[in-house]
Formats: structure tokens, C-alpha cells, sequence
């Protein structure tokens, strides 16, 4: 018992000691001096615009709108003003070793990955570079898919001419080269029309 009233007593000294201390803290700091007289800082506010809150005419717009049964609440409109932030891809984000991890993560399920767990020197393809041939496979695919709907909405807009130059970087860029026929090839040459 003895040991645990010394430690009641010093805690309740400790205690004392900074409740003293801080009231000599407060005490003996300076009042705060404003940095500009109550004159000055009467002709700054009065050069201040005035504080205008938005007129209710442009919010009575949003709320014409009929009272919702299921009471949803509606919230006024907002203006969002700045620029937006960029987007990476993940070719931008990820380094060589980290794009092929993820590459691995998303193409190779739980007995891939156990029947891939090695790979012979000069017949195979290791885990990674297989699962990197997928990625920039789908990356092309999706990189398609995008200019060729920017080629159809260029169109669409009265650009045919550009929807025309679109199309055809598309088909030079990503396009798989034919590789087991000769171009020069009269079958080749029936193939694409000429």
C-alpha cells in the first residue's frame, strides 16, 4: 500500500507543478499588439468590397423542380473551376519489373502461376514476358478502340478528312504487319483491293 500512495502523492505534485506552471505561462505572456491602429484598420475594411451572398433568383431554378416522393435531397448547383489532374497510364506509373508483376497478377491465375514456376532456358517464354505480350496485346486493343472512336465521333462532327487521316495512322500503328505472306504477291494484292 505504501508504495502505491508515493506514487498518488508525486502524481498529484506533478500534477500541481504544471497547473503552477502554465498559470506563470499565461501570466507572463505580452498582450497581443495589433499590427495596424483600429483608424488603419477601419480604412482598410471600408476599402474592401462588401461581402454580396448569391441571389436567390438563380437558386429558385434548381429548386421548380417538384418535390421527390422517395426523399431524396437536392443540393444546390456547383461551378467547379481549375484544372484537373493528370492521368497516368500505367505504363507512366509502373516501372519494367513493376508492369511485369502487374501483368502477371492480372493474366495468371493460381495454377498458372504453379505451372509456370520455371522455364527452359531456349524453348520457353518466362511468366512475365508471356503476361507482357498479353498486356501491350490488350493496351493495343484499347488503344484502338479509342482512335477508332475518335475517327467515327470526327466524322460524325463533319471531319472526314481528319476522321480519313485518323483511320489510316490507326491502321499503319497498330495493325499486325502480315508476316507469312510476301506483300508483293498477287494474292496479297487481291487481298487489299488493288
Amino acid at each position: 500500500m505504501g508504495f502505491h500512495r508515493l506514487c498518488f502523492a508525486g502524481l498529484i505534485s506533478l500534477t500541481s507543478g504544471l497547473m503552477a506552471q502554465e498559470s506563470v505561462s499565461a501570466e507572463s505572456t505580452p498582450p497581443r499588439v495589433r499590427a495596424l491602429s483600429p483608424t488603419v484598420a477601419d480604412a482598410v475594411t471600408a476599402a474592401l468590397p462588401k461581402f454580396q451572398p448569391n441571389r436567390p433568383d438563380s437558386e429558385a431554378d434548381d429548386w421548380d423542380l417538384p418535390e421527390p416522393k422517395n426523399q431524396i435531397i437536392r443540393l444546390p448547383r456547383v461551378v467547379v473551376e481549375g484544372t484537373r489532374p493528370p492521368v497516368f497510364t500505367e505504363r507512366e506509373v509502373h516501372t519494367d519489373k513493376g508492369l511485369a508483376e502487374l501483368a502477371v497478377k492480372r493474366y495468371f491465375t493460381e495454377t498458372g502461376l504453379a505451372l509456370n514456376s520455371f522455364t527452359l532456358p531456349l524453348v520457353g517464354m518466362s511468366k512475365e514476358a508471356y503476361a507482357m505480350m498479353l498486356w501491350k496485346q490488350d493496351e493495343r486493343l484499347r488503344l484502338i478502340g479509342e482512335l477508332s472512336e475518335e475517327a467515327d465521333l470526327t466524322e460524325a462532327f463533319g471531319d472526314p478528312d481528319r476522321a480519313d487521316q485518323l483511320r489510316d495512322y490507326l491502321n499503319d500503328t497498330l495493325a499486325h504487319p502480315t508476316l507469312f505472306l510476301n506483300p508483293g504477291s498477287v494474292a496479297l494484292r487481291d487481298l487489299r483491293g488493288q
